[in-house]
């Protein structure tokens, strides 16, 4: 509730969460895009170890692309393997911050006012 989900109160909260958690069958848990010849992921929150596994994700990682903060309270450099960049958001930085070849840009635009867009070039540069 504490992040945007208060309208939620108004509305039936059985109808609400039927409705979510069908709309989440369809949506991916991570994307991964070509540029110029290299891959990018983008996952909310926190990729796998190995990019390979986000297909294979069991409940526990597929929380941990949604939710999980491990790898920055951490600050590791670890770099994910068989992915060339990642781009995350979910926890607020206060600059962009690369951390290996992860990428955080929520620089938390709903309570600083400053919203980070890239190109997907600068990921790769």
């Amino acid at each position: 509730m504490i992040n945007g989900g208060t309208w939620a109160i108004t509305e039936n909260m059985i109808e609400v969460r039927q409705i979510l958690r069908e709309a989440l069958k369809y949506l991916p848990y991570a994307r991964q895009i070509d540029v110029l010849g290299q891959q990018v992921g983008i996952v909310h929150a926190e990729p796998p170890a190995d990019w390979s596994q986000v297909e294979m994700a069991d409940d526990a990682g597929k929380v941990e692309m949604v939710w999980g903060r491990t790898r920055i309270k951490r600050r590791d450099t670890t770099p994910v393997v068989g992915i060339d960049a990642v781009v995350v958001g979910h926890t607020i930085v206060e600059q962009p911050t690369w951390l290996g070849n992860v990428f955080y840009i929520d620089t938390g635009a709903f309570h600083t006012g400053r919203l980070t867009l890239i190109n997907a070039r600068e990921v790769l540069a």
